[in-house]
């Protein structure tokens, strides 16, 4: 039988890291660049004009180029630097993702419950966040944060623009199923990996990952929402064990947006206009809560009598 051949195994965390870091920006500016090179030929852009088009939601850029554009980033940041370090790691694929790890069917379901139950929690942690009593002596800086977040929604908005049902399924694609897969194989497959290893916590482990999920995203006021999001996928990864869980959570999250964006615009609101309301704050905190409970333990119980058991000995959570 042949051997997978390994080139990190025995490395340390930091060369692993840099590893990861090099395969990123590699990927990324190839795959990047030729994502402005296919849109650059396909709609007859200059590299100046795609620049602006990134920056400025009024420069007249279609949305199909950003659609394009989206698709080979989240590909070159993300998807292919996972599938890359894992190919150069100890495990294949099937194995360091977790590709084979048998997850109850009743978690499937319980998982997708879990993201419409957790989306109005979320909602009521950005609009906290946005509506904190800041000091007066930051009050310009708060502005600045504003005006960067109102630019990331125009451009968000443009990106979403759906005048039809095949571009509705288009997006669900481009921005629920690659990101899902792709953001979720980096961090829950990789990064998430590498500091378990390293600080040999799990908890550390998710967390951080966490961080730098949220902090990717570039937004001051949904930062603590992503973190608790990025959290909640990251124990998902630990208790199951398969790559496959937070994906779907991932994916349910993303499209809940485009559903809504598509089906029942009325219904979205900005930062400005978003409402909080405790009679669906406490009912999403606390339903929420209960169904991951319900899933630890469904998942607990399954893997207590697996050969490859994915729960950490240290994990004291229940």
């Amino acid at each position: 039988m042949n051997e997978h051949l390994s080139l990190l195994e025995g490395r340390p965390f930091y060369f692993k890291l840099f590893v990861l870091i090099v395969l990123i920006l590699f990927s990324s500016s190839l795959i990047g660049g030729l994502g402005y090179f296919t849109v650059s030929n396909m709609f007859g852009l200059s590299p100046d004009d795609i620049s602006n088009g990134l920056s400025d939601s009024d420069s007249g850029i279609p949305a199909n180029a950003l659609r394009i554009l989206q698709t080979f980033m989240s590909l070159g940041m993300f998807l292919v630097p996972a599938l890359a370090f894992s190919q150069i790691s100890k495990d294949r694929e099937i194995e360091f993702f977790g590709f084979n790890k048998k997850v109850p069917s009743s978690v499937w379901g319980l998982v997708v419950l879990l993201m419409f139950a957790i989306s109005p929690f979320i909602d009521g942690i950005v609009y906290l966040n946005y509506n904190l009593p800041y000091p007066d002596f930051i009050s310009d800086f708060v502005q600045s944060l504003v005006a960067q977040q109102e630019v990331l929604s125009e451009q968000m908005e443009k990106l979403t623009e759906m005048t039809s049902l095949s571009v509705f399924f288009i997006n669900v694609l481009v921005i629920a199923v690659i990101p899902a897969i792709g953001e979720e194989w980096l961090f829950r497959g990789v990064i998430q990996k590498l500091f378990k290893e390293n600080f040999h916590s799990t908890h550390k482990a998710i967390w951080l990952t966490a961080f730098f999920f949220a902090l990717l995203h570039q937004s001051v006021f949904y930062f603590l929402g992503l973190w608790l999001l990025g959290a909640l996928l990251g124990y998902l990864k630990e208790w199951s064990g398969n790559i496959w869980v937070p994906v779907l959570a991932h994916f349910i999250n993303n499209s809940l947006i485009l559903v809504v964006l598509y089906f029942a615009p009325d219904l979205m609101g900005d930062l400005e206009t978003i409402e909080f309301e405790w009679l669906t704050f406490l009912p999403s905190l606390v339903g929420s809560c209960l169904l991951i409970f319900l899933i630890y333990r469904l998942l607990k119980s399954f893997n207590s009598s697996a050969e490859h058991s994915q729960i950490a000995e240290e994990e004291t959570l229940l």
